[in-house]
């Protein structure tokens, strides 16, 4: 899987950039979908961490894991 997906780091920077865009539009509803898309990569960084915890307590081994 490359490296980038499962990166927790990069998907928490992706949010705070989205959250430092939202705060310069003045359109409430580019506003909103803006950190709607903040969420969502919060939520990407939590699964990059489950999915990197995951592989460090199983010794890297993911036959099966989807």
């Amino acid at each position: 899987m490359p490296q980038l997906l499962t990166d927790p780091t990069h998907w928490r920077s992706r949010a705070q950039q989205a959250r430092q865009l939202a705060q310069r539009l003045r359109n409430p509803l580019e506003r909103a979908a803006k950190l709607e898309m903040a969420d969502k990569y919060d939520r990407l960084a939590a699964r990059a961490t489950e999915w990197m915890n995951k592989t460090t307590s199983s010794g890297g081994n993911q036959q099966g894991a989807q």
